[in-house]
């Protein structure tokens, strides 16, 4: 695995665990994604719902 990718993995696995409440942890993932990461998530999630 890339190091970049270990430390976003690292990062995100830290503020997943501090978080308290789920809308916490969403919070801070989103605030480490860019606006196209968070529109192509939501996109698959839509497209999850369809089914």
């Amino acid at each position: 695995m890339a190091r970049e990718t270990e430390a976003i993995l690292r990062s995100v696995l830290f503020n997943i665990k501090r978080a308290k409440t789920l809308k916490e942890a969403e919070a801070a993932v989103r605030a480490m994604c860019s606006k196209e990461d968070i529109d192509s998530v939501e996109q698959e999630i839509s497209k999850l719902k369809e089914e």
